[in-house]
């Protein structure tokens, strides 16, 4: 296997992955069903609601980001999907045979 670099990303493309990835996941944990056990009917509804929202948007926003560096960088977006982030060196890199 070797690493085909895609692109260097600036520390702020860096930073705001992160970010966005850390939203995406607390979202997805609370959108688990066990996240209220403990809720009226009432508030788990409003719960889940705020929930899936929090997801649909954090979601949003990391298919902007890939968006944006695929065509900042001329690349296709279908090969995003399998790509790498190295945040100690800022690459984006691609696992080739």
């Amino acid at each position: 296997m070797t690493r085909r670099i895609l692109a260097r990303l600036p520390q702020e493309d860096l930073k705001f992955f992160e970010l966005v990835t850390s939203k995406f996941y607390c979202a997805k944990q609370n959108v688990s069903l066990s996240a209220s056990a403990d809720f009226s009917t009432a508030a788990a509804e409003e719960f889940y609601r705020e929930a899936f929202f929090a997801l649909a948007d954090a979601q949003y926003l990391l298919d902007g980001f890939w968006r944006e560096v695929a065509g900042r960088h001329n690349l296709a977006e279908d090969i995003l999907s399998r790509a790498f982030i190295d945040f100690s060196t800022g690459e984006l890199w691609l696992e080739e045979n």
